[in-house]
């Protein structure tokens, strides 16, 4: 069961990350190792930011639609950053 977990994770973070550089219009620069990357911190963002709220319970566990949508949330944030950043030093 540990190795589904995992690669439901995996799963979910290539979809959040991947999701949130079309929405931000980075996809054609980065690469699947950057969509991942994204993802998994996206994860964590997304659920530390609405843990944060008042009566607000993140109970995000596993592949389903809650989970990708906190994750999504996150890495979108993420990117967001990133892409200013990237602009910030390119000019």
């Amino acid at each position: 069961m540990f190795l589904f977990e995992w690669l439901g994770w995996f799963v979910l973070s290539i979809t959040a990350g991947w999701l949130a550089s079309v929405a931000s219009g980075t996809n054609e620069r980065h690469s699947f190792f950057l969509d991942l990357g994204i993802g998994l911190a996206g994860a964590f963002v997304g659920g530390w930011m609405l843990s944060l709220l008042p009566l607000v319970q993140v109970q995000a566990t596993g592949l389903n639609p809650r989970s990708l949508l906190i994750a999504l949330l996150g890495a979108y944030l993420l990117r967001q950053i990133l892409k200013a950043i990237t602009q910030r030093f390119s000019s």
